[in-house]
């Protein structure tokens, strides 16, 4: 295998998904979404899946499409289809783009001397931004989360729906945005099953506490990400 990879990563919310097709769109290159909790098609909403249209064509690929209640794939088995995935590629492309800003499966690759071999690497890490310019892009993708267009889910329905089987509960428990949902229906004594009723005028509140626990989640990434190994062969290391 012989392949040169485009790796853009880093924090929640900075733009990434954005990055990676306008770089598919030049490169004519398909891309591997490293996002663990997207492989869940169940809360496309509420993982920051990109909708088509955003996609403008371009080819992107999850690592693997499971249930909710079957629980988010493990890093080490996101690791192992993720070689797969690119090995595969690699007979067809001579070029191609992850994305993602999954701590656990992005150590894992860091950590896999895999990874070493017959790559061509050009990394392109993502800087979390003041906490202002943050703030402002995590609210308007909370917005659209909680209203969104042209009759689409929006994240308490994928919420709602899925909360009628227990196996899920404490899957979404542990995941940004659901978590926080929860935490207001059980603190406010609401049935989750009734969030989607609630008052517009709670609709800001709820807002407000998934754009705080964005920032907080991506406060915490860009701590625990490892560096990129010393190992790899690197083209180009974009900052």
């Amino acid at each position: 295998m012989s392949i040169r990879v485009h790796m853009i990563w880093g924090p929640t919310t900075t733009g990434k998904t954005n990055e990676s097709v306008t770089l598919a769109l030049s490169l004519r290159a398909p891309v591997l979404s490293l996002d663990r909790v997207q492989c869940c098609h169940e809360i496309a909403v509420g993982s920051g899946r990109p909708a088509i249209s955003e996609l403008h064509g371009t080819t992107r690929e999850y690592l693997c499409d499971r249930k909710v209640s079957d629980g988010v794939i493990s890093a080490i088995e996101a690791n192992m289809r993720l070689k797969e995935k690119v090995s595969l590629y690699s007979n067809s492309h001579s070029t191609i783009i992850l994305e993602g800003g999954s701590v656990s499966l992005i150590n894992e690759m860091f950590s896999d001397s895999h990874w070493e071999n017959d790559i061509e690497w050009v990394v392109q890490k993502l800087p979390l931004p003041t906490r202002a310019n943050f703030v402002q892009r995590a609210r308007k993708r909370v917005h659209e989360m909680l209203h969104p267009t042209d009759d689409n889910p929006s994240i308490l329905d994928e919420l709602v729906e899925l909360w009628a089987d227990p196996r899920t509960h404490s899957i979404l428990k542990d995941i940004d945005g659901y978590r926080q949902l929860i935490r207001f229906a059980y603190s406010s004594n609401i049935p989750v099953e009734d969030l989607c009723t609630v008052e517009p005028s709670t609709m800001g509140l709820l807002a407000a506490r998934i754009v705080e626990e964005y920032w907080q989640h991506a406060e915490w990434q860009e701590q625990q990400f490892l560096p990129v190994p010393a190992s790899w062969a690197i083209v180009a290391n974009i900052q």
